[in-house]
C-alpha cells in the first residue's frame, strides 16, 4: 500500500518502517541519476533542510566505471544553481543502485533518503525497474519520495 501511495501520489510522501523509530534528520541523502533534477523536488528538499537544519548529501551510484569528473562537475553545476542549502556531492560505484544507496545510508549516519520519481503508466511500470519501488521495499531509514513534473 505505501509503495503505491509514494508512486502515485501528486505530493511528497515520507514512509517511515515499522521496524523504524522516526528522529529528526540530521544527515539527509538526496539521490539522483543526473539526467535531471527536478526544481521543485529541490524546492521541497531545501524546506525539509532548513526546518531539520540538516546537511544533504548529494548521492549519484553509477553502475560502471564512467568518467566522473565530468560527471560531478556537470552534476555539481546543476545542483549549485537550483539550491540553496548546504550539501556535498559524492559519486559512488555499485553493482546495484539499492546495494550503493543503503552502504552510502549506513557509513555516513544518514537519517533520511529522498529520491525524486516518476508518474509512470501500467506499460511502463511491467517493462522498467523502479530503483524507488526497490528502496520502499528494501531500506531501514525513513524515505521521502517526491516526483518530478509531468
Amino acid at each position: 500500500m505505501s509503495n503505491y501511495v509514494a508512486r502515485n501520489a501528486w505530493v511528497p510522501v515520507l514512509l517511515i518502517p515499522n521496524r523504524v523509530n522516526y528522529k529528526t534528520p540530521t544527515n539527509i541523502a538526496f539521490a539522483t541519476d543526473n539526467r535531471r533534477i527536478s526544481e521543485v523536488a529541490l524546492k521541497q528538499l531545501s524546506e525539509w533542510t532548513k526546518q531539520f537544519e540538516a546537511f544533504t548529501h548529494l548521492v549519484n551510484v553509477h553502475l560502471e566505471k564512467t568518467t566522473s569528473y565530468k560527471i560531478r562537475n556537470a552534476q555539481i553545476r546543476k545542483f549549485k544553481d537550483m539550491s540553496n542549502f548546504a550539501y556535498k556531492s559524492v559519486i559512488i560505484e555499485s553493482d546495484s543502485i539499492e546495494y550503493g544507496l543503503n552502504q552510502y545510508v549506513e557509513n555516513n549516519d544518514i537519517d533520511l533518503l529522498a529520491m525524486v520519481t516518476a508518474h509512470r503508466s501500467l506499460i511502463e511500470e511491467l517493462l522498467f525497474k523502479s530503483t524507488t519501488k526497490e528502496m520502499v521495499i528494501n531500506t531501514e531509514i525513513p524515505l521521502l519520495i517526491m516526483h518530478y513534473e509531468d
